[in-house]
């Protein structure tokens, strides 16, 4: 007789979108047992070993930087928050409770800021006026004046387009 077994693999991988600037929250569940127990965020799968914060599972929440790390132990819910995202900050995270648990992966893709929109700008020029005086005479000795005014007005004006669509 011929016994088969077959291993399932299920990889736990969250997506996580954010806005450049703006701020990241990343959400990783945890089992009913743990809720005292070490848990951790690394930046980049666990096995790279880059961690960002660490809990000894009784502080309900700790800052170091741009990053703090929240534990609900009712909801069984560990969330790293990341203020004033960029572009660099995308990328995989992962995250665990207690010693040699399942890791879960998470997926944070930080969309660009759309740029901001400038003002149409209008320029003017001076409004220049003179005015021209002359006087002729003439053979019976009567004089003659002319005034001449002459306005000059020039208005341009100067349209910025910006694109406000998101880079991703």
């Amino acid at each position: 007789s011929l016994c088969v077994c077959v291993c399932v693999c299920v990889c736990v991988c969250i997506i996580v979108r954010g806005r450049e600037g703006g701020q990241g929250l990343l959400n990783c569940p945890y089992a009913e047992g743990y809720e005292n127990s070490y848990k951790y965020f690394y930046k980049g799968p666990f096995r790279d070993n880059n961690l960002i914060l660490k809990s000894d599972g009784r502080e309900s929440s700790l800052s170091e930087g741009r990053f703090s790390l929240r534990d609900d132990h009712q909801k069984r819910l560990l969330t790293l928050i990341i203020r004033n995202l960029s572009l660099t900050d995308a990328g995989e995270y992962s995250c665990g409770a207690g010693w040699g648990t399942e890791y879960k992966n998470i997926q944070l893709n930080v969309i660009r800021a759309p740029q901001k929109t400038r003002p149409v700008r209008i320029s003017t020029s001076t409004l220049h006026s003179y005015t021209h005086t002359s006087t002729d005479h003439s053979s019976t000795g009567t004089a003659h004046t002319h005034t001449h005014t002459h306005t000059h007005t020039h208005i341009s004006f100067t349209h910025i387009h910006c694109q406000n669509k998101p880079y991703f």
